[in-house]
């Protein structure tokens, strides 16, 4: 009683024969899912595609997959800037390519005209056609060695006014990053070799590494964090403030007084309470 279907003819079929498609990744396509990236379709004869929420940093991929990608000119370092053709790197010797971001990484475009050429000796050619551009609204976090790598309240700035940001933290040291956002712009070390010193202004690079510090095993205490912020001209700097150095045998300065209750540290400054992280505590 069984049924038998034979496979008399046909021609196998090539999966590789099928046409490559290309994508647009970055954390506005559900961060960074290879299954919601947004792919650019043949309008007109051009690869196009349409980003609601153009922002952060972003890449394209191929068949939805990471073998192959492209990102920031290696040479330039520059960029996308509406109506100006891009021209993007691929991987190179294993090494994948640094995330494309705007040529102000502080702006988003809405409603985001994209089309992409491929071209016949492999460059690909990335153009913003048209949007609305406008100042993205994030928060600036401080992750790093000492107040754990991550963009959560304990690593959040506060506003002082448009341009200036204030971070308390009982403990500081060794290598953090400034990100605006959650990881969605990140300033680091402009070099290896461009160390942060307690007391000094340090310029920050965008798309830069950890900014190590001249001691990594120093521990600071009772710091006041200062971020400034140009958002025109791209120009993010930072200033660790510290009187004291060390954990144990600390003396506050005046204006600071440190109490421990039920086991845990707290800092009390003009009346408000920090806990060790330097986030307010009600």
């Amino acid at each position: 009683n069984a049924i038998v279907i034979n496979l008399v003819a046909g021609t196998l079929y090539d999966n590789a024969a099928l046409p490559d498609t290309y994508q647009i990744i970055g954390a506005f396509s559900n961060n960074w899912s290879t299954t919601d990236a947004i792919q650019f379709e043949e309008v007109a004869g051009v690869l196009t595609a349409n980003v609601p929420d153009l922002s952060g940093t972003f890449k394209i991929i191929k068949n939805r997959a990471w073998d192959e990608q492209w990102g920031t000119n290696r040479e330039t370092n520059a960029g996308l800037a509406v109506g100006v053709p891009y021209v993007m790197s691929g991987k190179l010797n294993g090494a994948d390519p640094a995330n494309l971001a705007l040529a102000n990484p502080f702006g988003s475009y809405t409603n985001a005209v994209l089309t992409l050429e491929v071209k016949e000796n492999g460059e690909m050619v990335l153009t913003l056609v048209s949007g609305t551009f406008q100042l993205m609204q994030a928060d600036w976090h401080l992750p790093g060695t000492k107040l754990e790598w991550k963009c959560d309240a304990d690593q959040r700035f506060e506003k002082i006014d448009d341009n200036t940001y204030e971070l308390l933290a009982a403990e500081f040291g060794a290598d953090f990053k400034v990100v605006y956002g959650n990881w969605a712009v990140e300033f680091g070390a402009p070099s290896e070799d461009a160390k942060w010193e307690i007391n000094k202004e340090y310029t920050c690079a965008f798309k830069g590494g950890n900014i190590h510090a001249v001691d990594d095993a120093a521990v600071f205490t009772d710091c006041t964090i200062r971020l400034v912020v140009d958002y025109e001209n791209v120009v993010v700097k930072i200033t660790i403030s510290s009187e004291t150095t060390g954990v144990e045998d600390v003396v506050a300065p005046t204006q600071s007084t440190k109490v421990i209750e039920n086991g845990q540290m707290y800092i009390i400054r003009d009346g408000v309470r920090y806990n060790a992280l330097g986030a307010v505590v009600k």
